[in-house]
């Protein structure tokens, strides 16, 4: 009998299952992962579309190609967070992306601030979200013009 990788449930012998990458899940484990995969390309794409309008080229270099790659292997950042950090970063910040900026190097060093920030933000709209002002009514009375006013002559004046 087989673990099923994602659900961590044995799958019995009468079971149906999925092999994927040498390992045997169950089908809707499976279909999950399928989904996930798609769902992961979609938003690599908007990732690639977002640092091409950035930056202002018409493909992703190979540099920022591998460095994506990198963060979400490696460092274990997720696309949506990458793209933003960059946003965060660059338009937030109002920060030029000038003629010297080759890559997206500087995500590791503000990704957990970026994080942070749109936690907070998060927060203060789940807070606010049954929020409802209240509106008082003040009226103002206005008082008429005094009309009694004094008339200066200036060509008396000094």
């Amino acid at each position: 009998m087989a673990v099923c990788p994602l659900c961590k449930v044995y799958i019995s012998v009468k079971e149906e299952g999925k092999t994927y990458k040498g390992k045997k899940y169950h089908l809707p484990c499976f279909e999950k992962i399928l989904d996930d995969m798609e769902q992961g390309e979609d938003q690599r794409g908007e990732l690639d579309k977002y640092i091409c309008k950035l930056f202002g080229i018409k493909k992703i270099t190979p540099l920022i190609s591998e460095q994506i790659s990198n963060f979400v292997k490696i460092d274990g950042y997720s696309i949506n967070g990458i793209k933003a950090t960059l946003y965060y970063f660059f338009e937030l910040g109002e920060r030029e992306v000038g003629e010297s900026v080759r890559g997206i190097g500087i995500v590791p060093y503000v990704y957990e601030e970026a994080k942070e920030f749109f936690s907070t933000i998060g927060k203060a709209k789940e807070v606010n979200k049954n929020f409802v002002p209240a509106i008082t009514e003040k009226h103002v009375q206005i008082k008429k013009p005094n009309k009694g006013l004094q008339k200066i002559d200036i060509s008396k004046i000094e």
